[in-house]
Formats: structure tokens, C-alpha cells, sequence
């Protein structure tokens, strides 16, 4: 699955915008002040102060790229979560005809949340129940979980 809107995006994200933005807009505009001491007006000294303000902004460019990934990542959860409810008919009928629930997706769904392209959900049954788990990346050990007992999706930390 791609980085974005990932936890690891979400610290990338942050040390770009902390340590690289931060430090390249004080710099910056420490060097743009010094220019304005007659003692320091040198043309380098202005054009250095150009370019970390530049690379200041550049790095704060990273913040809006992040926000789109986790609208991104969101949406990829909601279709995993869609993509597994849609199996539900299909796994109790299995049950109905096979007395057990089905030992893993592909028996119910020959593509697989794979051809889809989001999260792939984890699948497990006993003989009273069956659940789904999904991972969200963009937290650090959280998961959607849904069973046949509850029949709601839960957050788990």
C-alpha cells in the first residue's frame, strides 16, 4: 500500500515541515535582517536568505500533500469496510450450505480486496462467528473491527 496518509506520512510529513521548514525560515529571515545592517549588505547574504525562505516554503508545501493523503487513506478504509460487508450474505449462506463459516475470503470472493487496491481486510472465523479487521495506517496499531455477533464496526487501539 502506498505511504500516503500513513502514520510513517504523518512523521515524514512533520519532520520535514519541524526540523527542515523551521530552521530554513529563521535562517532566512536572519540573514534578510542582517542585510539591512549597512555592515552585512552583501549580495550573497540577501540571496542566501532568498533561498532558505524559498526552501522554508517549499517544506510547508509537504503539509497539503499530507492532508490530501489522509482524505486518501480514509477513503480506502470506508471502501475496505464497504468491500467486507458486501461478503456478509455470502459467508453466512456458505455457512448455511457448508455448516461452517468459510476458512478464508477467497472462497466466497475469487478477486480479493487485492483487485480493488485498498487495505486488505483480515479475515477469521470460528464456529459461532466470523469478523473482519481492518489496519488504518494512518495510526499507529489502530483497526476497524467488525463480527458477526455485534454486526457494527468498532475501533480498536
Amino acid at each position: 500500500m502506498a505511504l500516503r496518509g500513513s502514520f510513517e506520512h504523518a512523521i515524514f510529513t512533520a519532520l520535514i515541515v519541524v526540523w527542515g521548514g523551521t530552521s530554513a525560515l529563521v535562517l532566512g529571515a536572519a540573514a534578510l535582517v542582517l542585510t539591512l545592517l549597512p555592515f552585512f549588505r552583501r549580495a550573497w547574504l540577501r540571496g542566501l536568505g532568498v533561498f532558505l525562505l524559498a526552501t522554508a516554503l517549499a517544506c510547508l508545501t509537504h503539509v497539503p500533500g499530507y492532508i490530501v493523503g489522509a482524505i486518501l487513506n480514509e477513503r480506502d478504509i470506508q471502501a475496505t469496510q464497504a468491500y467486507c460487508e458486501g461478503l456478509i450474505e455470502r459467508i453466512e449462506a456458505w455457512e448455511e450450505v457448508h455448516g461452517e463459516y468459510p476458512s478464508r475470503l477467497e472462497l466466497v470472493d475469487a478477486n480479493g480486496p487485492e483487485a480493488l487496491g485498498i487495505h486488505p481486510p483480515f479475515y477469521g472465523a470460528n464456529e459461532k462467528q466470523f469478523w473482519f479487521s481492518v489496519m488504518d495506517p494512518g495510526a499507529v496499531l489502530t483497526t476497524y473491527e467488525w463480527n458477526s455477533s455485534t454486526r457494527v464496526w468498532q475501533e480498536q487501539d
